[in-house]
């Protein structure tokens, strides 16, 4: 089956924080979805990248690109965006986790209304003190 979602993942000296968020994507068996990360810049992190990258080959939908030199936050975020081959494109940043149900049920709103050109979902804040709130 060829994916019909990409959700791309800019990362920048925060391998810590991209293991988690990839965590919350590998959690269930994955369709139709295609999860691509940009390492912005060859740093001190390259080498815990690497391992992140060789524990998540055994996913054929995760993806990793390096960049040798830093090519800042938003050229990351383009980058991700114009590799794009999906019909559907996602960001997750680095430091967030998501829910691939809520994936699917924003894939389901998008399908069945063609009048919908995206779909966001509700999202929760949580602060260093762990105070949450709905957004």
């Amino acid at each position: 089956m060829t994916p019909s979602i990409t959700v791309g993942i800019p990362t920048c000296k925060r391998p810590k924080l991209l293991r988690r968020a990839l965590n919350s994507l590998t959690t269930e068996k994955l369709h139709n979805l295609l999860v691509v990360i940009s390492v912005d810049g060859s740093d001190e992190t390259y080498q815990d990248y690497k391992k992140i990258e060789s524990f998540y080959s055994k996913y054929k939908f995760v993806k990793f690109y390096y960049h040798e030199k830093n090519i800042g936050s938003l050229n990351n975020f383009l980058f991700l965006r114009d590799i794009c081959k999906t019909k559907y494109f996602m960001w997750l940043a680095d430091d967030d986790e998501t829910n691939i149900k809520m994936i699917y049920k924003l894939f389901l709103i998008l399908e069945n209304d063609k009048n919908a050109v995206t779909a966001v979902p509700y999202w929760e804040l949580v602060n260093s003190n762990n105070e949450r709130k709905i957004v």
